[in-house]
Parts: structure tokens; sequence; C-alpha cells
């Protein structure tokens, strides 16, 4: 701890690999949940909840999905599955859901279908092999665009472009999701979850404005 700043300054390079994980999913706070529907060569379906998930681009529209190991050490049948096919579904978790996620993350045989185990009805996708969630609220027809092994685990960034969306009809309107009723689910660290929140808006300011303001020399950028 410093003790002029109270900054605690923590140097990763000195911590094991639990307590970088634990580092991070504690900073790294609050996180969507994509909850991944895949199917495997054979035909059998997965499906299981990841959190270091976010957008990467929107032209095309791209996500990003880091997918680790598993308590064993190897693969995670969503990755062995998403090499094999090319192919996912992202699934949106809401608050209905959470419960039925989290029985999810368990770790099944690569035969037990979560579909079932969770009581969830898998609906055919129209693009790619993997079903989706009937119940959740978004989900998202996905084709791999790349594949990164990173880290020293190693885990896989998995960048995949929606090709196809899927909204629940009540929650959109003229073009724009109607947040108050989403009400999706955040993951934090542990096993802490957190809900939506109250919504603000927050206009996005006006550089030229806030320089006048502060007295700022403008200058023109050759």
């Amino acid at each position: 701890m410093n003790a002029r700043t109270g900054v605690k300054t923590i140097d990763p390079a000195g911590l094991e690999p639990r307590q970088l994980y634990t580092l991070h999913t504690e900073l790294l706070l609050p996180r969507p949940i994509a909850w991944i529907s895949t199917v495997s060569k054979t035909g059998f379906n997965n499906l299981a909840p990841f959190s270091f998930f976010g957008g990467v681009t929107s032209n095309p529209p791209l996500m990003g999905v880091g997918i680790g190991k598993g308590r064993e050490g190897g693969e995670k049948d969503t990755l062995k599955n998403i090499l094999d096919t090319g192919e996912f579904v992202i699934n949106m978790v809401d608050a209905s859901l959470i419960e039925q996620a989290n029985m999810t993350a368990a770790e099944f045989p690569a035969h037990v279908d979560e579909f079932q185990i969770a009581d969830l009805t898998a609906v055919p996708s129209v693009k790619v092999r993997p079903p989706r969630v009937e119940e959740s609220p978004v989900s998202m027809e996905c084709r791999v665009e790349k594949i990164l092994e990173v880290g020293a685990g190693p885990s896989h960034f998995v960048i995949g472009q929606a090709i196809l969306f899927h909204i629940r009809r009540d929650l959109w309107d003229r073009g724009n999701l109607k947040k108050e009723a989403y009400l999706p689910i955040a993951r934090l660290g542990g096993t802490a979850y957190a809900h939506l929140g109250e919504i603000f808006h927050l206009p996005r300011p006006d550089a030229t404005r806030l320089m006048d303001m502060q007295g700022l020399k403008r200058k023109t950028k050759k």
C-alpha cells in the first residue's frame, strides 16, 4: 500500500495463475455474459456461459470471447466445437435465466446436453448449425472470423461475426432496444452477479466548448 496516495499497487509478474484470474475478474466489472451454444461434430449440443466477452467492431458486427482451459487443464467443449465447426451462437442472459445459466457453468461430459440439464428449449438456428436458446431475450448467430491463442494457459480469443440477430419482439422499438425492459445480468468477481440497475443518460460533450471554458488555445492539426 502506498502510504501517500492510499493506492494498492500490484505487479502481476509476481502472482500465481489463480491469483491473476482473481485480480482480472475482480477489477473488470461489470461484464456481460455470453451464453454460448455450440454443437459437436457428432451432433451433441453444448451450452456454457463466458464473461470475458465484448464487442470488437460494429461493421461488420464482430464479437470477441475469451475461452480458457477447463478445470482439469484440457480444452473446454465450447472451444472444441467452435474449432471443429467454425460456428456458435451467443445468447444473452437476463434476470429470468441466471439460475439456468449458472447450471450450465458446471463441467459436464461432452455427451451431456446442457439444454436438457437446465430445462431450456433448443431452437434451430437459421444460418448456423448450433441451436439458440429460445428463452434468451437476444441471440446472435456467429461464424468464426479468427481464433487467437493467447497467454500462458494458453487461452483462446475467439472472434466471431454475428450474421443474424434474434431479438425478443417486445424489447425492440423503432431501431432501439428498450433497455428498461431488457434486465440483463452482469458477472462480477467470484460468485457475485449484478442487475443492470438505474439507467441514466449523459450526452457526449463538445470538445470546442470545453476548451473555451478552460481557456485553452485551439491548434490546427497539420
